[in-house]
C-alpha cells in the first residue's frame, strides 16, 4: 500500500501531539499552578532576573526576597556551574490558601515520588515554605501570622538569655528574627533543588535534609553572614526545652515528618549544628566531594551505614555525631 507524503506528514504530526500529550501532564499542571498564582495576586509582579508575584502592601519584602534569591542563583552558577530558574510567590494567607486548596502532590517538589499518581490533594498550612516541581515556584508568606514564626515565638520562654542575646546581637530583636524564620526555611527548600540539580545521589532522608541545609547555609554564610547567624540561632530555639521522643537518624529516615512537628524541628536543628561544623572546615568543597562520593550515576539506594562510612572519609566525625544526637 502506498502512503502519500501528506499522509506521512499527518501521521507524524499526530504522533507529536500524542507524544507531548502523554509525557507532559506534569508540565501542563505546572503551567496551571503558575496561572493560579497569577490569579491569586491579580497578576501583580515585578521581574528582574527572577519574577516575583505579590500584593502591593508587601512589595518591600517581596523585592528583598527576590534579590536574595537572585544572589543565590548567581552564587551557585558561579561556584558550582548549576543553572536554575525560579519564580517567587510572596503570598498573604487568603492568597496562599486559594492556591494551596487546588494543589496536588505532583505539584510539590520531591513529594511526587512518594505517590504512584501524584494526583492526591496536597495542603500546606500557611507560612510553611514550599517549592514546586518545574517551573520551580518558591512559596513564602508575606505576613508574620504563620506557623514557623509562631513556633519560634512560643519557644521564647524556654530559650536561654544567652541565646536571646546571640539573636539580638545580629541586629534583630527576638520577634523580628522570628519573622525571618520562614524566609530562611525557604532557602532550605531551595537547597533541595540545588542538591539534586548538582547531582548528589542522596537516598537517605536525613542526608537529603542535611544537604538542603548545607546549600542554604553555605550561601547565607558567604553572601549574607548577618542573616546566617540568626539562621543558626533560631534553629537552636527548636532544641531549647524540647523533649523529643525520637532522636536517632534511623527513626528520622523511617518516620520523617511523622515524628511530629516539634520533633521534626529538633532534627532539623541538630542537622544544622553539624552543617556549621562541617562548613567551617570544608566550605563549599564539601558538596564537591559529596558529588564524587555519592554520584548520580549510582542508581541503587545507599543504606545508612554505608552512607555514613563515605561521609566519614570526607569529614571525620560523622559516625560519632550520628550516635550521640541528644
Amino acid at each position: 500500500m502506498k502512503t502519500s507524503k501528506n499522509s506521512i506528514g499527518f501521521l507524524m504530526l499526530s504522533f507529536i501531539f500524542l507524544f507531548w500529550g502523554v509525557i507532559n501532564p506534569v508540565q501542563a499542571q505546572q503551567k496551571i499552578l503558575l496561572q493560579r498564582v497569577r490569579e491569586a495576586t491579580d497578576n501583580h509582579s515585578s521581574t528582574n532576573r527572577i519574577t516575583v508575584y505579590y500584593n502591593q502592601p508587601y512589595e518591600k519584602k517581596a523585592l528583598e526576597l527576590r534579590t536574595m534569591l537572585e544572589d543565590a542563583v548567581v552564587y551557585f552558577d558561579g561556584n558550582l556551574k548549576v543553572k536554575m530558574d525560579f519564580t517567587l510567590a510572596v503570598l498573604d494567607e487568603p492568597q496562599w490558601n486559594r492556591v494551596a486548596a487546588t494543589m496536588q502532590r505532583r505539584d510539590v517538589y520531591f513529594l511526587e515520588m512518594y505517590s504512584p499518581s501524584g494526583l492526591e490533594p496536597y495542603e500546606q498550612p500557611y507560612g510553611i515554605p514550599m517549592s514546586s516541581t518545574p517551573p520551580y515556584i518558591i512559596f513564602l508568606p508575606a505576613t508574620a501570622d504563620n506557623i514557623p514564626t509562631k513556633n519560634i515565638l512560643s519557644a521564647k520562654p524556654n530559650v536561654s538569655q544567652s541565646l536571646i542575646k546571640e539573636i539580638e546581637s545580629t541586629g534583630f530583636t527576638y520577634e523580628e528574627a522570628a519573622e525571618r524564620m520562614p524566609d530562611l526555611i525557604g532557602f532550605h527548600e531551595i537547597g533541595h533543588q540545588y542538591s539534586d540539580s548538582y547531582g548528589i545521589h542522596a537516598t537517605n532522608q536525613w542526608l537529603r535534609e542535611f544537604l538542603a541545609s548545607y546549600f542554604a547555609y553555605a550561601f547565607l554564610a558567604k553572601k549574607y553572614p548577618k542573616i546566617a547567624r540568626p539562621y543558626v540561632a533560631l534553629h537552636e530555639t527548636l532544641i531549647a526545652g524540647a523533649k523529643p521522643k525520637h532522636t536517632s537518624l534511623e527513626d528520622f529516615n523511617n518516620l520523617s515528618t511523622s515524628v511530629g512537628a516539634q520533633n521534626y524541628g529538633w532534627y532539623q536543628a541538630q542537622l544544622l549544628r553539624m552543617v556549621t561544623r562541617v562548613y567551617k572546615k570544608k566550605g563549599l568543597s564539601f558538596v564537591v566531594e559529596m558529588k564524587k562520593a555519592f554520584p548520580i550515576s549510582e542508581k541503587e539506594a545507599i543504606d545508612m551505614e554505608s552512607g555514613l562510612k563515605r561521609l566519614e572519609k570526607i569529614y571525620p566525625g560523622f559516625i560519632k555525631w550520628s550516635k550521640n544526637l541528644k
